[in-house]
């Protein structure tokens, strides 16, 4: 999961033209089974959906910075869920990943 976290976020990232790589399927009308994502387990996708939810409340800023616990807390509280420490962990490591594709990106 986290692989396909980092191809992901590396679809964004900005080609010499000034588009992404997504804005370039898109527009070839390739069909996303070409894309070249790793492979993605069905049962982990409310998980993928909590982290792209989250990843919407990181801090705006002078660089990229992790989604805060609290906000994590937040998230919980509103929707009334409790994510289990897997989950949590799961989340922690797709905030790293896409960091790191983030940070590799600005640079």
């Amino acid at each position: 999961m986290v692989a396909f976290c980092a191809f992901d976020f590396s679809l964004n990232q900005k080609l010499a033209d000034g588009f992404t790589r997504r804005e370039h399927y898109i527009a070839a009308q390739l069909p996303i089974e070409d894309w070249g994502y790793p492979e993605f387990s069905d049962s982990l996708f409310t998980l993928w959906q909590h982290f792209l939810r989250l990843n919407k409340c990181r801090p705006v800023g002078l660089g990229n910075s992790p989604i805060p616990q609290s906000e994590i807390q937040a998230y919980q509280a509103n929707r009334r869920i409790r994510l289990s420490n897997f989950e949590l962990d799961a989340i922690d490591k797709l905030d790293l990943a896409a960091l790191a594709e983030m940070n590799r990106k600005t640079k």
